[in-house]
């Protein structure tokens, strides 16, 4: 039931990496990754995995972190150290680093 965290999603087929980050639960925002159809984890699973169940694992990069611009800088941060062929991310982050 954390709120206000940096987080990242590992896809346990192929190893891609989204990391995002929310001010909400990370319970619910998770949920949202597999139901919502624009979210970058459900469109990884339906574009490279139609076959299979939504397979990954989470965990929390960074917690209590209640101002927006501080979390979008270090959302920032996580995702450019990740190789871009390993996200599953648009790379908004990357950009937003780069301010």
């Amino acid at each position: 039931f954390s709120k206000n965290v940096i987080y990242q999603i590992n896809c346990n087929i192929c190893n891609k990496i989204y990391i995002g980050q929310t001010c909400r639960t990370i319970k619910s925002h998770i949920s949202e990754h597999t139901k919502v159809t624009n979210s970058a984890v459900h469109i990884h699973f339906t574009t490279f995995h139609p076959t299979h169940n939504i397979d990954f694992t989470w965990k929390i990069l960074h917690n209590n972190i209640a101002n927006n611009n501080k979390r979008e800088i270090l959302e920032s941060i996580y995702i450019s150290k990740v190789n871009i062929h390993s996200l599953m991310n648009n790379c908004k982050g990357r950009d937003l680093h780069h301010i």
